[in-house]
């Protein structure tokens, strides 16, 4: 089980360049998790885990936080359009992860 959302807020003329990401997994006891990550694009991503009872739990706060990213202006990386090497994410290296299938 691995589910992948991307999202991007890009607003040049506010310096504004935001990247969101939320992957679903496992942990190694078998629980379902969100792994969370954010923060301006190039730079140096934040990570949170939550772990949750049930799949049903998880995807309503996928859903909520999701929700929430949307209304905020991000929207999915291709919908972004091309915004050259600004766009070039941090690779990850170095981020703990706590789901066991995230990649």
């Amino acid at each position: 089980m691995s589910d992948v959302i991307e999202l991007r807020r890009v607003e040049r003329l506010r310096n504004c360049f935001r990247y969101y990401r939320i992957a679903e997994g496992r942990t190694l006891f078998g629980e379902p998790c969100l792994m969370i990550q954010w923060g301006r694009i190039g730079g140096r991503l934040r990570v949170r885990v939550e772990t949750f009872a049930g799949r049903s739990s998880l995807s309503a706060r996928r859903a909520e936080l999701l929700a929430r990213r949307r209304r905020h202006g991000y929207s999915p990386p291709s919908a972004v359009g091309n915004s050259g090497p600004l766009l070039q994410l941090a690779t990850g290296a170095g981020v703990k992860s706590y789901c066991n299938d995230h990649r």
